[in-house]
């Protein structure tokens, strides 16, 4: 599977500067977004994969599988998953397989990019607001 080259949101010049200047300021903000939007859906993507399921699948879909594969394992790991925390872990304890230490792993990446996300999500947004306003 090949990575894809992200590509971003650029601005074509007006030959107005006083224009050009204002929507400039808006590229960094921009990028980031892309950025963070990308890096959540790329998480995303790859713990499905690794639940064996489709892009398509749901986050409940996903834990139900892993959910099911702990419940029929023979050498029954034991994985909690803390709901009082804002952004939920899983943990496992004892010697787990290395396709289920893979798909933690995976899961604690969709976790992190999503708390990353949903932390810089409105300073990114103020400064695109700032950028249309002055525009």
């Amino acid at each position: 599977r090949g990575r894809r080259v992200r590509e971003y949101t650029s601005t074509k010049a007006t030959g107005i500067k006083a224009i050009d200047e204002v929507f400039r300021t808006a590229t960094q903000p921009l990028r980031e977004a892309t950025d963070l939007r990308e890096n959540v859906q790329n998480a995303l993507v790859s713990f499905k994969e690794l639940c064996g399921l489709t892009p398509a699948a749901n986050m409940k879909q996903c834990i139900l599988t892993v959910a099911a594969w702990l419940l029929h394992s023979d050498s029954a790991p034991s994985v909690t998953l803390n709901l009082a925390e804002q952004y939920p872990p899983m943990e496992a304890q004892g010697p787990i397989p290395d396709l289920l230490r893979k798909v933690l792993t995976a899961y604690e990446t969709m976790i992190q990019t999503s708390r990353t996300l949903i932390e810089s999500a409105d300073a990114v947004y103020g400064k695109l607001i700032q950028a249309q306003q002055a525009g």
